[in-house]
């Protein structure tokens, strides 16, 4: 696998987790993998994605650093509602044809559900997939490297404590004179990185709404990118609130978006899939005299 392989893949899980990463060869146990790594986690108090492939395997394992002490105290320290999302995808990875292969300590754990509490001095995570008949080709082997690699972030980014990053953006509002700027906060990280990749492994990268596939339209430049829309807004949520990354978010487009907040409270996914069809049958009534 070549650098070039690496950045593309930091650059694609990038925007699948809207997390910064950046990847590249290191030796590892004696060989050279490319190693994807978080960009706020440096070496070497971080951990990093270790990949490789042969013609029927892929395998993304999680490493954390010598001087990773802290990492392991937080993702020990999870709570419950981040076990719960660990498990989650963990049972989804399962459905997909990943093994996954979890210890503690040096010690296996036999189900997600039952990570240990207590002290962690060692985590290691393992998810391989096997090709079950042929050999993959390189897009293949690309894509499928990719998902086992966001596999094995999204599981180790679920026990660690991620930030909610707030950012503003200029906006304008009806009503207001013209060229008066308002400030709209929009959650830059959708809550979590986890939630959102959890979201989109869920549902694919296409709009929920009218089916608008970025990658398909602007090719390599789109792959895998999509926002992602709360059900519930997140202004009503509440800080106790846990996001469900299946029923609360849902991936659409930046038209979608902005349609389903144009009423107050939001319309829902299927409300603008009604008046949709309802503009598409008045257009054809029009056009058909």
């Amino acid at each position: 696998m070549t650098m070039l392989d690496a950045t593309a893949l930091a650059q694609r899980l990038q925007a699948r987790f809207g997390l910064g990463l950046f990847g590249g060869l290191e030796d590892v146990d004696g060989g050279t993998f490319v190693v994807l790594r978080p960009v706020d986690l440096p070496r070497p108090n971080g951990f990093g994605i270790v990949l490789a492939r042969t013609p029927r395997q892929v395998e993304a394992s999680f490493r954390a650093d010598a001087f990773s002490r802290t990492l392991l105290r937080h993702m020990a320290e999870a709570d419950e509602t981040a076990r719960t999302t660990f498990s989650t995808l963990a049972r989804k990875a399962a459905l997909d044809g990943f093994r996954l292969s979890i210890s503690v300590n040096g010690n296996p754990v036999d189900a997600a559900d039952d990570l240990p509490h207590g002290e962690w001095a060692k985590f290691e995570l393992d998810c391989d997939k096997r090709v079950v008949s042929g050999k993959l080709s390189g897009d293949q082997s690309h894509d499928f490297v990719l998902e086992a690699a966001s596999t094995c972030l999204g599981m180790a980014l679920a026990l660690l404590p991620l930030e909610e990053v707030i950012d503003t953006v200029p906006g304008f509002e009806v009503g207001l004179p013209e060229g008066a700027k308002i400030q709209v906060e929009v959650n830059k990280y959708e809550r979590s990185p986890v939630n959102r990749a959890a979201c989109i492994a869920h549902f694919g990268t296409t709009c929920n709404v009218c089916g608008f596939d970025f990658g398909v339209h602007y090719g390599d430049l789109g792959q895998d990118f999509i926002e992602v829309h709360h059900r519930v807004p997140v202004s009503s949520m509440g800080g106790a609130y846990r996001v469900d990354p299946v029923r609360d978010l849902v991936p659409v487009c930046g038209n979608c978006h902005a349609m389903l907040h144009r009423t107050n409270p939001p319309l829902s996914t299927d409300d603008l899939k009604t008046l949709i069809a309802e503009a598409v049958s008045k257009r054809l009534k029009i056009a058909g005299g």
